[in-house]
């Protein structure tokens, strides 16, 4: 969840609250999603709503409770949260 959103909005990733409620079909599709916490711009939520909306996620256990629940929440360094991961090994 975080690389798409910091790819769908590079400058304001970690820089609000939103709180939203995931449903999560069989193969991983997100089947549907409800707003709990806006983050007080429409345009900025919709824009969080189509990103997530477009997650290709792995099958769920079958048993996962559902809906998940996600709080996004402002970063004291959102740059950080959004670099490339680099691993130790080398």
């Amino acid at each position: 969840i975080t690389r798409v959103l910091c790819i769908a909005q590079p400058d304001a990733f970690g820089r609000y609250r939103l709180g939203v409620q995931l449903w999560i079909d069989a193969d991983g599709a997100v089947r549907d999603i409800r707003v709990l916490e806006g983050s007080g711009q429409r345009e900025r939520d919709a824009r969080v709503l189509r990103s997530l909306r477009d997650l290709a996620l792995d099958a769920p256990p079958p048993a996962l409770p559902q809906p998940l629940t996600i709080l996004l929440t402002p970063r004291t360094d959102p740059a950080r949260d959004c670099r490339p991961h680099r691993s130790r090994a080398g």
